[in-house]
């Protein structure tokens, strides 16, 4: 039963707070007359969101706890992790889970949590010829440093042995499943590009354009800069991360910084925030509640896919 609620919780997208707050918001009046609630609604829903954000991870190391009995130790000696606000128990949570999914699933690749994102298949050709051709350039860049070496060294290559040498290069076969890396990694950029549109597209023509209209033009203009699907969901030297160190960054001073502050209510007192700095910072713009929302449904979307993922592996091992 517990398991039951915990899934439908953690597989319910924190989407549905925000449309829910957009509509509540919807009975008010348009105009300079109903500002003054606008900062009390948007810390209402920011709160919400990292709330629900914050028990889904708890929830899934619950989940976790339950199957494993080893991991169950773990967990209960985990020391630190707090509220999961930070971005560093966030990700500790998603490299678990990616733990525990090898383990039943060894050849998983994090990258292939994208794959039921749908492409028409010209797009698939036209990531395949992309694809080929940056490996073909890789391979060139080989050849090409192999030869510089061998004359450096004072012993040229003659033409004869360039072109066996170019032949053996070039001519080795395309692997299927890199493709299939590029392929999944195009499609976290496609899906993370779609979400920054979907957030833009929630709040036009509502009150919150009316109430934040520089902050939401910034957003919609900008978002797509600043926020990558290269940067989500990225490979280490021995693992794989929740997000790049540009985006930790980013998720720690527009998502968990305002998270405290609003949360213990520090802006009350302190009258000193933002900072003349801050103010002056060219990238200011950054610090609206748009590009926060974004950011926690991203985060929301990462953890749905790789849940979803372990309760398939988890019930191909039962059966």
């Amino acid at each position: 039963m517990y398991t039951d609620i915990h899934t439908d919780f953690i597989l319910t997208p924190i989407q549905a707070i925000l449309e829910q707050g957009i509509n509540a918001a919807q009975s008010l009046p348009y105009g300079i007359d109903s500002f003054p609630i606008s900062e009390y609604h948007l810390q209402s829903l920011f709160l919400r969101m990292c709330g629900a954000s914050e028990q889904k991870m708890k929830c899934i190391l619950w989940q976790m706890a339950t199957d494993d009995y080893q991991y169950r130790y773990k967990y209960l000696n985990y020391q630190g992790l707090g509220e999961f606000s930070t971005y560093a128990s966030k990700n500790i949570v998603f490299q678990d889970l990616i733990s525990q999914i090898v383990k039943l699933c060894p050849k998983f690749n994090p990258q292939s949590i994208w794959d039921d994102y749908e492409y028409a298949p010209e797009t698939i050709e036209q990531e395949r010829e992309t694809w080929i051709n940056r490996v073909k350039v890789c391979r060139q860049k080989q050849i090409d440093h192999i030869k510089r070496k061998r004359a450096d060294s004072g012993n040229p290559m003659s033409q004869q042995e360039v072109d066996k040498m170019t032949n053996g290069i070039m001519g080795c076969p395309f692997k299927e499943d890199d493709f299939k890396i590029h392929l999944a990694a195009s499609k976290c950029r496609s899906r993370i590009s779609q979400i920054l549109e979907e957030t833009y597209n929630m709040f036009a023509n509502t009150n919150f354009e009316s109430w934040r209209n520089v902050d939401l033009q910034n957003y919609h203009t900008l978002c797509q800069k600043l926020i990558r699907g290269c940067d989500i969901v990225v490979s280490n030297k021995d693992n794989f991360s929740l997000f790049s160190n540009k985006m930790v960054r980013l998720y720690d001073s527009l998502v968990y910084q305002h998270r405290n502050r609003i949360a213990h209510n520090t802006v009350s007192y302190q009258q000193n925030l933002p900072a003349l700095e801050t103010l002056s910072d060219k990238n200011y713009y950054q610090y609206n509640y748009f590009f926060r929302f974004a950011i926690i449904l991203i985060v929301d979307e990462i953890f749905i896919r790789l849940y979803r993922v372990f309760l398939d592996v988890r019930k191909k091992m039962v059966n």
